[in-house]
């Protein structure tokens, strides 16, 4: 009996499986859990989101894990963060940037979306911005080389 206890243990997940696979649902007490494409849909509310930040040169965006119909180029931008956050960031968004060609940022957040008409990002190239409120998580990814 005590060695089937045991294994029960062992197999039941914790509770942040969950939320992982269903959309929309709350992240947090007020805060949907929102899938990228999905963003138009929630102007001006406070979301969290998983998204991917890459770019080349100056032209940087975040991007959902599936392609947006119509194509959303999402600027990132942030306001005021703690300093401890703000420091994590900009070491590994410099160490992205440094080498755009072999790494990006796989990144958790919660923030606000807008639509720009006249566009945002350098010469206006991207459609919309996040502007982010909370860095749940921040992780630097190599990319995949294709033969």
């Amino acid at each position: 009996m005590r060695i089937l206890l045991i294994i029960a243990v062992i197999i039941i997940p914790d509770g942040c499986v969950t939320y992982r696979n269903i959309y929309p649902t709350e992240f947090r007490k007020g805060i949907l859990r929102v899938d990228f494409c999905d963003l138009p849909q929630h102007v001006g509310e406070l979301v969290y989101i998983e998204c991917t930040y890459s770019g080349v040169e100056e032209y940087w965006s975040i991007w959902g894990r599936k392609k947006c119909r119509p194509q959303l180029k999402t600027e990132l931008e942030f306001l005021e963060l703690s300093n401890d956050v703000t420091k994590q960031c900009a070491d590994k968004f410099q160490q992205v940037h440094s080498n755009y060609f072999d790494l990006y940022l796989t990144l958790k957040l919660i923030g606000r979306f807008y639509n720009t008409e006249s566009g945002v990002g350098h010469l206006g190239s991207n459609n919309s911005k996040f502007t982010v409120e909370e860095v749940v998580e921040i992780d630097v990814m190599a990319k995949t080389k294709s033969i």
